[in-house]
């Protein structure tokens, strides 16, 4: 019912929550504004990027009695739910090692805007798809006692900055092992999570919402391998048909659960309200966001980045040749980009079309084009 043209503006509206889904970077001044205007605050992850200001928030909303929630919402997928449920109640016995896989590409890196808050520092990257391994982590087995990083396959980017490709953290929990796998390499996606106790090993795909638990079939050696064979692929094929008919019945109704990630927002969503006048889940409340933060920070802090060969390089475009009499609209695109450069070069005054000007002044670095 309203359009508003400022947070200010729109927090006169009389608004009973707020959600905030802003550039990671600017979460803590608004959630700041929200919550002294008495508004509760769904924030989206990562929570902030400084853990002490995570924390100070998190006092503010308690002294306010208002709720400060943070969206890790893979945690409500329902192939998450069951690992999670098995992992606590003892199904998998004495929990030994997790390893949760992010391997999955990020268009970013190959086609920009180059000047997105994700790529503009390598730390960035973690603070951006980190909070989804980290949350898992700590959920299952709490924050890490020791922590080690590798980071790998730096790539340099056109305005600058250097992106890492590839990070391993590697850590424990007590007596839990813990190996979180990152890559933005193109590839086939691998999303996942395995968990091996002393009874049982369970994976759960969160990127297909699929979960399986291996355990002995109790048929002896000769038939063992066979009947756990047989075993998990009558769980696969269960959890799949289910999947199935529940994205198309989703379709038709044009509701969110008909893919994964929009079950998974659906249900932290909902979990969100339904803590309002209550309690909110330990997954959605302020203090679990503080402590996935604070573990990405000592990830990060752990890491050896080098800077970027042409960090240096002048970014920037000149003044058109002449009064532009050449209009390109989309002139930083695939094709855009070349064109505007053959123009200049038969010295033609150019004038390129942008959404933004930072991201446009890298693509069309030294060239003479107003922008």
């Amino acid at each position: 019912p309203g359009v508003f043209t400022s947070l200010e503006a729109m927090l006169e509206s009389g608004l009973h929550a707020v959600h905030v889904l802003l550039p990671p970077h600017l979460h803590m001044s608004a959630a700041s504004t929200i919550l002294d205007r008495g508004c509760h605050v769904f924030l989206e992850k990562p929570m902030g990027l400084n853990s002490e200001e995570c924390a100070a928030l998190v006092e503010v909303a308690a002294a306010r009695g208002l709720k400060l929630g943070v969206n890790h919402n893979f945690l409500f997928l329902p192939a998450y739910e069951r690992l999670r449920r098995d992992a606590a109640d003892g199904t998998l016995g004495a929990l030994d090692q997790v390893t949760i896989n992010w391997l999955y590409p990020l268009p970013l890196i190959q086609f920009g805007p180059f000047n997105n808050w994700i790529l503009r520092e390598p730390r960035n990257l973690f603070f951006e798809i980190g909070p989804h391994l980290v949350a898992f982590v700590i959920d299952l087995v709490g924050p890490l006692d020791r922590t080690q990083t590798d980071v790998f396959a730096p790539i340099d980017l056109p305005g600058g900055s250097r992106v890492y490709r590839r990070w391993h953290v590697h850590g424990a929990r007590g007596g839990v092992a813990v190996d979180l796998n990152l890559s933005v390499k193109p590839g086939f996606a691998d999303r996942s999570i395995v968990v091996r106790g002393h009874a049982a090993t369970a994976k759960c795909d969160f990127d297909r919402d699929l979960y399986c638990r291996d355990e002995p079939s109790g048929h002896g050696l000769l038939f063992d391998n066979y009947f756990t064979a047989r075993n998990l692929a009558r769980q696969i094929a269960a959890n799949a048909r289910s999947n199935l008919f529940k994205s198309l019945a989703c379709t038709l109704r044009n509701a969110p659960g008909a893919n994964p990630f929009g079950a998974s927002i659906e249900n932290s969503v909902r979990g969100f309200y339904a803590g309002l006048g209550a309690s909110l889940d330990r997954r959605l409340d302020g203090s679990f966001g503080v402590e996935v933060i604070a573990a990405c920070e000592r990830i990060t802090r752990l890491c050896a980045f080098e800077p970027a060969p042409d960090a240096a390089t002048d970014w920037t475009t000149g003044p058109p040749l002449r009064q532009p009499t050449v209009l390109v609209i989309g002139g930083t695109g695939f094709i855009g980009k070349h064109l505007v450069r053959a123009l200049t070069q038969r010295g033609l005054g150019v004038r390129a079309a942008t959404r933004g000007l930072s991201s446009a002044r890298i693509a069309l670095a030294g060239l003479p084009v107003e922008l």
